[in-house]
């Protein structure tokens, strides 16, 4: 009975609504004309509008009430809390930073103490709509080729969560400590009295070179101190050279002095499968795949081996990385031979390393608890192109 009243009191007050709006239309257009305009009815549906909405909100709390004495009220607050932390895991490190009570209670000089943004550091996440009452647009138009975002590494590796400091992993019965990639970005001191602007300087700068840092270090990381032993330096894995290499010896299974580049990728495929593996992706360097996708015939027709909008070469998708040299390919099967652990634990922090207290600057940091391994050498092969 109680739901019936109050929804019949919500349809009136929006009809009063509706027509206070219409009313309100008229005024404005009167009054940009100089002309006089009759307030009475708008004026008594503002009275009658406000004395239904207080009729409303007593209804409403009557329900809350009866809910209460029925035991009700208990599942309404863990819904709430439910949403709350829905909410909460679709921040972004900005927001999450910015919000946090370490950001909030920074010192004087602008330092702050570690925020711990408890997210995949390598996903950033992000609120698809734009808040209360925003919801997202749907594009009805449809496309021949949708656009695809650039592919990157960490999006091809196999991440797994953990909850450990260090990881062992069966390969040469060996152990590894927990490394911790770092990253920062400067920004003058005055920069933390603006919110938005740290938030966007987190959630752009700071979350995209932290996850640079981590691609490189997973491909290139020379396994001393904190940094990974990355792919391209872990032993044992596949190896192939095309001719013409300077000071290098041409090298690999079939590999013919007249391959092309995109000969030599497609024998380092079969390669990975010939070891037992299925290769899912190429990193290239940029300009590596520039030559690529620019290769013409005798004709000077483009050639299209490479697919740059489907970012793919032989049917295996191509990752574009400039945390790769120039002419050093690697192909692999990079989930079953190599694993991220993450102990989805990235720290955010600010303050003044060096002389930046002297100019004035601060450098908000972001360090990421990862431990990295190739678990599985002959599921990649390295790459030496001309």
């Amino acid at each position: 009975m109680a739901d019936t009243l109050l929804q019949a009191k919500k349809t009136e007050l929006k009809t009063m609504l509706a027509r206070a709006n219409t009313l309100r239309a008229e005024f404005e257009q009167k009054h940009a004309k100089n002309e006089q305009f009759d307030a009475t009815e708008l004026n008594n549906l503002i009275d009658s509008g406000t004395a239904l909405r207080e009729e409303i909100t007593k209804i409403e709390a009557l329900d809350q009430l009866g809910e209460f004495v029925d035991g009700k009220s208990a599942e309404r607050e863990e819904s709430a809390r439910r949403r709350s932390e829905s909410q909460a895991k679709s921040k972004s490190w900005g927001q999450i930073f910015t919000g946090s009570d370490e950001y909030k209670g920074r010192d004087v000089e602008g330092k702050t103490k570690p925020v711990n943004v408890k997210a995949n550091p390598m996903l950033g996440s992000v609120d698809a709509q734009g808040g209360y009452l925003v919801f997202s647009q749907r594009e009805t138009q449809v496309r021949d080729q949708a656009p695809l975002p650039d592919r990157t590494l960490l999006q091809i590796l196999n991440t797994s969560p953990t909850t450990s400091d260090a990881i062992e992993y069966i390969i040469l019965n060996s152990f590894t400590n927990n490394a911790a990639p770092v990253h920062y970005v400067l920004a003058s001191r005055r920069i933390l009295d603006d919110a938005p602007r740290v938030q966007n300087l987190v959630d752009v700068k700071l979350a995209g070179g932290l996850e640079l840092k981590v691609e490189s270090e997973c491909l290139n990381g020379d396994g001393t101190g904190e940094h990974f032993l990355g792919i391209l330096n872990t032993p044992n894995i596949q190896s192939r050279i095309m001719d013409g290499v300077a000071g290098q010896v041409m090298t690999g299974r079939n590999q013919a002095v007249a391959d092309t580049v995109a000969d030599t990728l497609r024998r380092s495929i079969t390669d990975i499968r010939l070891a037992f593996y299925k290769a899912n992706a190429i990193v290239l360097n940029p300009s590596d795949a520039e030559d690529l996708e620019l290769q013409k015939d005798q004709n000077k027709n483009y050639m299209n081996i490479y697919d740059p909008i489907a970012q793919r070469i032989w049917r295996v998708p191509v990752v574009e990385s400039v945390t790769i040299a120039a002419k050093t390919a690697c192909t692999g099967d990079f989930i079953m031979g190599a694993t991220l652990w993450d102990r989805m634990q990235t720290d955010i922090r600010t303050g003044e390393p060096n002389d930046l207290f002297l100019r004035k600057a601060l450098a908000i940091l972001a360090n990421v608890r990862a431990a990295f391994a190739v678990t599985d050498p002959a599921a990649f092969e390295k790459i030496l192109l001309k």
